[in-house]
């Protein structure tokens, strides 16, 4: 389920909805839409509890691509991000830029990886080399990124074009982002896009500087009332 594009974004921001709403979060997405930095943003929100991840980010990119939006920056429900976050990530001046967070279980690292020579095995960058301003890195966590449209109007020929049966209808989907745990490259649905995006050309980059909250579990109920557990920041 999407809100209805009516005009034309500079960014569209568009969530990967897993869970309930963290309270953390909504007022994240808030403080984000209050910062004012000059861009126009339509909020977009798909409710993708029946789809994997990488079919729902695909229809992000989708909705990037149709609405005509500059930029789309893919934000997931569990990620808490800084309100400055777009206007930290847009004034690199980059096409792929993400932010920082780390992976919520142990062990624990940071989303920002360096793949091995000559194979699409990975390692998570150390921690003191990742909180520069600005990192170039060989993949990224999708939670907190922000990619331009050339990225995939220039991808679209590379990829898989598919049809898949979504909401009544048969819709068509670029292949941007693929699980592929069972079969080579063996990678998350993110690290997918960014082996494709490199391969193209295009580098990738982290801003060491705009940390984000990951949070932990969803709302548990104790006592017969909501409770919810803490963020992991990785850092102060």
């Amino acid at each position: 389920m999407a809100w209805e594009i009516k005009t034309k974004p500079d960014i569209l921001v568009g969530v990967l909805h897993t869970w309930s709403l963290h309270p953390d979060w909504t007022l994240s997405m808030l403080r984000l839409q209050k910062a004012p930095f000059g861009k126009r943003t339509v909020l977009s929100y798909r409710f993708e509890h029946d789809k994997p991840y990488d079919t729902s980010r695909n229809f992000l990119a989708k909705e990037c691509l149709e609405s005509g939006a500059e930029w789309l920056f893919m934000v997931d429900s569990d990620v808490v991000v800084p309100a400055q976050t777009l206007e930290r990530l847009l004034s690199h001046k980059v096409s792929i830029v993400g932010g920082l967070y780390w992976r919520r279980h142990p062990k624990i690292f940071a989303e920002a990886f360096k793949f091995r020579p000559g194979t699409t095995q990975y390692d998570p960058i150390p921690d003191q080399n990742i909180y520069s301003a600005l990192n170039e890195v060989d993949g990224i966590g999708a939670g907190c990124l922000l990619i331009h449209r050339r990225v995939f109007e220039n991808l679209k020929d590379k990829v898989k074009k598919l049809t898949i049966p979504a909401e009544g209808n048969n819709v068509e989907l670029y292949e941007f982002f693929k699980f592929t745990s069972a079969e080579p490259p063996y990678v998350s649905e993110d690290l997918f896009f960014c082996i494709q995006a490199r391969l193209a050309g295009w580098k990738i980059y982290l801003d060491g500087n705009v940390k984000c909250g990951h949070i932990l579990s969803t709302m548990m109920i104790k006592d017969g009332r909501p409770d919810w557990t803490p963020l992991e920041k990785g850092v102060d």
